[in-house]
């Protein structure tokens, strides 16, 4: 199974999930991540994962080649399927683009709502640098080198959530013991319509915490 993107659809469903996938900790093809998770949502699901572990920034194979036209893509999969609520889902470099591609697609006649743990809100080399984050230094070199000739690169969700949006709906949860999830949430936190949830333990893996205690599906489930 190679495909950068699994679909399922209910027909009775008015509701949409977009799951994003995140840096592969191991050797060998990324997951579909919350695949497992999601068996309990009876809604239309959609899994999405990055194989070049770019944070989306060089497309999705055998799909698109770039954030934007991976977002046209998403877009017209909704535009098809026509749900009344969509939410994006996404950990770590997952959560990274579930809020950006909410962004930019910016469904303005639909419910849409984010939920994204632990994720990054730069990775922009200047502010990385700033705040001394050094985590997936070899993805980011990685990604820097493939889009050296990429003009439409998204490196700061601040200046994408600098453009006024009348609904927006992003929920973030961190671990506060986690110093850099802790800026990374902070980084955006003052935008109209972020929420930012901490969470006691659970360092960067949060998720893995909230799933343990049996949370997880309860905050996705609010955004129903």
């Amino acid at each position: 199974m190679n495909e950068s993107i699994i679909q399922e659809f209910n027909n009775k469903s008015k509701t949409l999930y977009v799951f994003f996938g995140g840096i592969n900790a191991r050797i060998g093809m990324p997951p579909f991540e919350f695949y497992n998770s999601a068996k309990i949502i009876e809604e239309s699901k959609m899994f999405v994962r990055d194989f070049s572990q770019s944070w989306y920034q060089s497309g999705l194979k055998g799909i698109s080649n770039n954030v934007l036209s991976t977002a046209k893509y998403i877009k017209a999969v909704i535009d098809e399927l026509q749900p009344e609520n969509v939410c994006f889902v996404g950990n770590s470099m997952g959560g990274f683009a579930a809020i950006m591609f909410s962004e930019l697609i910016a469904l303005k006649e639909k419910n849409v709502s984010v939920v994204a743990f632990s994720p990054q809100t730069f990775i922009a080399p200047k502010l990385r640098k700033l705040h001394s984050d050094r985590r997936w230094q070899k993805q980011i070199v990685k990604m820097q080198i493939k889009n050296l000739l990429n003009k439409e690169m998204y490196l700061d969700l601040n200046a994408l959530l600098s453009i006024n949006r009348a609904q927006r709906d992003i929920n973030i949860y961190i671990g506060k013991d986690d110093a850099l999830d802790v800026i990374h949430a902070n980084h955006i936190a003052n935008h109209k319509g972020v929420t930012v949830h901490t969470i006691g333990g659970g360092g960067h893996n949060v998720i893995k915490q909230l799933r343990d205690t049996n949370q997880l599906h309860q905050i996705m489930g609010i955004n129903r």
